[in-house]
């Protein structure tokens, strides 16, 4: 496997943290289930298809994404469900219409899986549903591996690529 790096401040799993979760996923699913994410992602591989999000960032175009990486509670606040442009939010609004997908072309629905597989990532790394006050750990400086970085980058990337 080929290791990309991506600078961390696209907020992310890096590439080998999201393909790792959507490898690991995928050998939790029923065969229907996977035929169907086959019929939908066409030759995309789940492991591909968990980059997505990350990889059209950069476009300007896509900016409307970005919140739906991340959500942000500060110690004691209670999460509200009535916010929805953030992470968990976006999760349930793809998830219905992956429920409801007769009502949606097949390139809307290859579209919400490539984003429930790459959000669920982003949901199980802790910097993504953190403190806001911190950025998600993007403001907690850390020395690790004989330099200097920021706890986001950390776990997100750098312990990842060291033990592969």
């Amino acid at each position: 496997m080929v290791a990309i790096y991506i600078p961390f401040c696209a907020g992310a799993w890096g590439v080998v943290g999201h393909k790792l979760t959507a490898k690991i996923a995928y050998t939790q699913l029923s065969p229907a289930v996977k035929d169907s994410l086959k019929v939908y992602l066409d030759q995309t591989t789940i492991e591909e298809a968990s980059v997505w999000m990350d990889e059209i960032r950069s476009d300007a175009s896509n900016d409307s994404l970005k919140p739906f990486h991340y959500i942000n509670m500060e110690k004691g606040e209670a999460y509200n469900p009535d916010s929805t442009n953030n992470i968990i939010g976006e999760l349930n609004r793809v998830i219905r219409e992956l429920k409801e997908r007769n009502k949606y072309t097949k390139e809307h629905i290859t579209v919400d899986l490539k984003i429930l597989i790459h959000l669920v990532g982003d949901l199980h790394q802790p910097m993504h549903n953190g403190y806001g006050s911190d950025r998600g750990g993007n403001s907690v400086a850390v020395f690790f591996a004989a330099g200097g970085a920021n706890l986001h980058r950390v776990w997100d990337t750098d312990i990842l690529e060291g033990y592969i």
